[in-house]
């Protein structure tokens, strides 16, 4: 949103007289709704509380209706929202906001970026009219609107960058952040080296060959990213690049949780993030992921207001919530955050009960000791929230079915209460 600097007056055509009875002060707030990139832009105004009015204004009469801080609530809720529309991860776009600008809204002080997201002027040009934005020049100034472009950029770096990694897996966050920096085709070109050994400065030119003034634009990159490229004038290895961006993206992570809600969980021991949100008037929904180095979990959080947080269900893994736990349209906003839409465990019908099936499933897990990997498991965290997702695989390698309950662990004690009874390895060991 807008102010005027000084009074004027709206004119309907650009080249108009002035309409006399909307005169326009500082105290109202104008909403810009077509830049056809001229000195002129159309406005929507309420004038002292009336039904809006449309007109033309010089930009030179208006200014952002803003200052640096950002209300951080309203712009996690933004990605969020953002995310949801392009397919992209919304605790990613909050720590990419984070590390760019600590989520305020200034200037760079190296380049024309601007904003949380620190968006070239090209950048936005390229992005802005997509149906889902429908924005204008002027709006890479309004830190609301730029989630929208970012999660255009992180949505089709996500789809492009899995065409060139091994077994077009999705890109880590490092390696999505490459492409927000360079742009998703130097990116690509950097990245499908799997030795990642070059200086950056070095391969960026080889991403730029064949271009006109290649060097010239490699330098500018440099000189405008100087201190995460090549800090104390050395550019990084691409690799060493990763690891820091990556360093850099955990801590921002932390950036979605808001301090009532990390209080409210009272776990000092694990990371928080929030990955899935919903809102429903005045009432927020949060699934928090919970991790510690080797075990994690996901809790669903309730706040009404400015009440406390109460917690309303934990588990392993609680994607995709079901609506006998929350309202059905809260469910189907939380569920836009997951990955596949379903709670993935290893692939069979069910275990039936009745058979001895101890001494396979013991055979199985000292086999798969230290060699499981639950790495790249979807709906997982990196692995770290596979736990029921390792038991059935362990089932299904032992005798051909999951135990069941997918991700879930209490949904794999249900599974096991059913209709299996509980025996020692001890026991397990005379059978074998």
């Amino acid at each position: 949103m807008y102010r005027a600097i000084g009074n004027f007056r709206l004119r309907p055509g650009k080249a108009d007289e002035p309409i006399s009875d909307n005169k326009i002060t500082p105290d109202e707030l104008l909403d810009v709704i077509q830049d056809d990139g001229d000195d002129w832009v159309k406005v929507r105004v309420s004038i002292s509380g009336d039904d809006p009015v449309e007109g033309y204004a010089l930009k030179a009469w208006l200014k952002l209706d803003n200052d640096r801080k950002i209300d951080k609530l309203e712009f996690i809720q933004e990605c969020f929202f953002a995310a949801w529309d392009f397919k992209a991860n919304a605790p990613y776009l909050v720590a990419v906001a984070q590390i760019s600008s600590g989520i305020q809204n200034i200037p760079s002080e190296s380049s024309a970026a601007f904003g949380p997201f620190q968006i070239l002027p090209e950048v936005w040009a390229k992005n802005m009219s997509d149906p889902k934005i429908k924005a204008f020049e002027i709006h890479r100034y309004e830190p609301m609107r730029q989630p929208q472009v970012a999660a255009k950029i992180a949505g089709e770096a996500m789809v492009g960058l899995a065409t060139i990694l091994p077994d077009n897996r999705n890109p880590k966050p490092p390696e999505l952040y490459m492409a927000q920096l360079f742009g998703l085709e130097p990116a690509k070109k950097i990245l499908e080296d799997l030795n990642r050994v070059l200086p950056i400065d070095q391969a960026l030119l080889k991403a730029y060959a064949g271009e006109a003034k290649a060097q010239e634009v490699v330098d500018k990159i440099i000189a405008s990213n100087k201190s995460r490229l090549a800090p104390g004038g050395q550019p990084l290895l691409v690799d060493t690049l990763l690891i820091n961006i990556g360093e850099a993206l955990s801590k921002g992570l932390a950036e979605t949780v808001t301090p009532d809600i990390a209080h409210a969980l009272e776990d000092p021991l694990s990371s928080k993030v929030a990955i899935a949100m919903a809102v429903s008037g005045e009432t927020r929904y949060w699934i928090v992921n919970l991790t510690g180095e080797e075990t994690g979990g996901q809790v669903l959080i309730r706040q009404v207001g400015g009440k406390n947080p109460e917690v309303l269900a934990f588990d392993t893994v609680l994607l995709p919530v079901t609506s006998n736990v929350v309202p059905a349209d809260i469910a189907v906003q939380l569920n836009k955050s997951n990955e596949t839409g379903v709670q993935q465990g290893p692939a069979g019908q069910q275990l039936p009960a009745g058979a001895n099936h101890g001494p396979p499933m013991l055979a199985a897990a000292r086999a798969a000791n230290r060699k499981l990997d639950t790495s790249t498991v979807p709906n997982t965290n990196g692995g770290t929230l596979a736990c029921a997702w390792a038991v059935n695989e362990i089932a299904r390698r032992a005798v051909g079915k999951p135990i069941g309950g997918g991700l879930s662990t209490v949904g794999l004690f249900d599974a096991l209460q059913r209709g299996h009874q509980s025996a020692s390895e001890a026991q397990l060991v005379d059978r074998i």
